[in-house]
Formats: C-alpha cells, sequence, structure tokens
C-alpha cells in the first residue's frame, strides 16, 4: 500500500516530506480529515503556497498507517496493531475520526476475554492520554478489579520503558 503515495497522479495537488520520502496527497482530502491540514492550506501560514511541505519528526510507515486509515481509496481500519502509531497523528492533526475508531479498536480489545494486566494497562494509559471516553470508563471500570500491586508494576512497565 506504500505505493498509493509513491508517485504523483492526477489526484494528488500537495507533497509532504517524512522522513526523507515523498508522499503525493491530495490538499481537499487532508482538508476535510483534519481542520490542522485546512488551516495549514486555506489560512494564511507559508504552507499555503508550499508545494512540498516537510513534516520533521515524523516516522514515514507512521504516517503512512495514518493515511491509509482515513484516505478514501484505503479506509485501513484502526485495530490494536496500528493503534499506537496513528492515535498521536490523530491528536496532533485533530482527525476525530481516526480518534473515535481508536475509542472503539480499544473498547472492543477491552471485551475480549483473558485480556492480560499488560494490555489492560495500555489501553488505559492510551484512552486516559487522548481523551477516548468509551475506552477510559471501560478500562477503569476493568482495572478496578484488578490487584493495585500488579497494575502498578505493570504501569511502570508499559509506560517507562
Amino acid at each position: 500500500m506504500a505505493d498509493l503515495f509513491s508517485e504523483p497522479s492526477v489526484k494528488s495537488d500537495i507533497v509532504l516530506i517524512v522522513d526523507d520520502k515523498r508522499m503525493y496527497v491530495n490538499k481537499t482530502i487532508l482538508s476535510l480529515a483534519s481542520p490542522v491540514f485546512e488551516a495549514m492550506f486555506e489560512s494564511d501560514f507559508k504552507e499555503k503556497q508550499d508545494e512540498e511541505i516537510p513534516l520533521p519528526g515524523k516516522k514515514y510507515d507512521d504516517f503512512l498507517e495514518f493515511l491509509l486509515c482515513f484516505y478514501p481509496h484505503s479506509m485501513k481500519p484502526v485495530n490494536f496493531d496500528n493503534v499506537d502509531a496513528v492515535l498521536p497523528l490523530a491528536e496532533e492533526y485533530q482527525v476525530q475520526y481516526i480518534k473515535r475508531k481508536s475509542d472503539e479498536t480499544l473498547l472492543y480489545c477491552l471485551e475480549q476475554t483473558c485480556l492480560s494486566d499488560k494490555k489492560l494497562v495500555h489501553i488505559l494509559w492510551l484512552a486516559d492520554k487522548y481523551a477516548l471516553s468509551k475506552a477510559r470508563a471501560k478500562s477503569v471500570d476493568m482495572a478496578a478489579c484488578r490487584s493495585y500491586e500488579k497494575l502498578a508494576t505493570v504501569f511502570l512497565l508499559v509506560c517507562f520503558n
């Protein structure tokens, strides 16, 4: 799927530079998904006139995954395997669709049987950090039924490693 953004097309009208790689994308699609991109392209920011926009500090694979989750030709689902990559970008670029899908994904994960303490703490941490209300409420309820000492130890491992 990386090929989707690696070459210019008749629909691409802006180039994002991520990890020194070019991503050929469409301003309208980015603007519809993200108020941050909308402001960048339509306000008096310098990017309004630029043909290439560098996004320093972003990882190419994470940004690709992010785009694939809201771009119309892919609409890749947010799942437990990609939520850690796409959620910080959804927060930064205010893509509410991905935040809602992340909340639903984490809520679904919480409903699975045999949820490990590590996974519960990880979900709780993500839900709290990104204000995902449904997953946060459910994970807090579930954590209340588990051993504090065990969860505290897992929390230190999950959040500080």
